[in-house]
């Protein structure tokens, strides 16, 4: 027998269910229920709007205004996030709460939509916009192997490791500016400079950047040049240096222990005045294998 809930419209029943005809107030366990079903439901709404309606007729994907871009990330927002990002991370940047996976699947879908130019203008707007997440994009817009020309690319991450203010932000920017010295070995001596630099973080990016040569397996004749090069500057720095720049001049070293660990025990041995945290890191990591060696 067919009652009056029978007849009703979709719209009729979400009507009911926002206003329950039970008076018994649910349990906490079926509010939180309620409420995670709820914000599932939000995001993959939010996640079908910019994935699947921002298309052409053909099937492509719409290149997205900077104004486009930012609603994507903010519409992904989560303050709770964004407050444990904010501590973690610190900073000046605005933090979002994007999650990991709307930064990659939005940098993902517009390096496809965009040619080189464009993508270069998208991701200096994203990063002039000071909002950490947009940050983190604009730098994946730049991390693809292949980018012809990339002059202005490289000029542009140069430019943005200056405003890099967290060890996240550096990787990510590293990221992209790793690419373009693989295209263009020459430009290490771009980055040389660097190690005059009063903030900690484009000394950071000097080893993040240059890690790929680190983990080479079998080096030609120039890669051992450029390793040359970045233990040069690891030397350089070798004296009282600690925090974020001894960790990235450790994991470098690590890293090229992996193939190489009687070069790097040797450069330890020749460099007496070697700042402790990194000698200890370096040390700790060949005594218990963890290069990979």
């Amino acid at each position: 027998m067919s009652g009056e809930n029978d007849s009703k419209r979709p719209d009729d029943l979400n009507d009911a269910t926002r206003q329950p005809v039970s008076q018994d107030p649910p349990s906490p366990d079926d509010a939180q229920l309620q409420a995670e079903a709820e914000a599932y439901a939000k995001s993959d709404a939010d996640y079908a709007f910019f994935t699947e309606e921002a298309q052409h007729e053909d099937g492509a994907i719409a290149p997205p205004t900077l104004e486009e871009a930012l609603l994507t990330l903010e519409s992904w927002s989560d303050p709770a996030r964004a407050a444990k990002l904010q501590a973690q991370h610190g900073g000046e940047c605005r933090y979002l709460g994007t999650p990991a996976v709307g930064l990659d699947d939005s940098a993902s879908m517009w390096r496809e939509a965009l040619a080189p130019e464009p993508r270069l203008e998208l991701a200096k707007g994203l990063w002039s916009s000071q909002i950490f997440e947009a940050r983190i994009v604009a730098a994946k817009l730049l991390s693809q192997a292949r980018m012809r020309p990339d002059d202005a690319a490289w000029e542009t991450v140069k430019d943005w490791i200056a405003d890099c203010d967290s060890f996240a932000l550096t990787d990510a920017v590293s990221r992209a500016g790793s690419k373009r010295l693989q295209a263009k070995p020459q430009r290490l001596e771009d980055i040389a400079p660097w190690l005059e630099a009063e903030s900690p973080w484009p000394k950071v990016a000097m080893f993040t950047m240059t890690r790929p040569w680190a983990k080479l397996r079998n080096p030609k004749p120039e890669d051992n040049a450029a390793q040359d090069m970045v233990l040069g500057w690891a030397f350089a720095l070798a004296t009282g240096t600690r925090g974020p720049v001894a960790r990235a001049i450790s994991l470098w070293l690590i890293d090229l222990a992996r193939f190489q660990q009687e070069r790097v025990e040797d450069w330890l041995t020749t460099t007496p005045e070697l700042s402790r945290q990194i000698r200890r890191e370096t040390e700790n990591a060949l005594r218990k294998g963890q290069t990979g060696a």
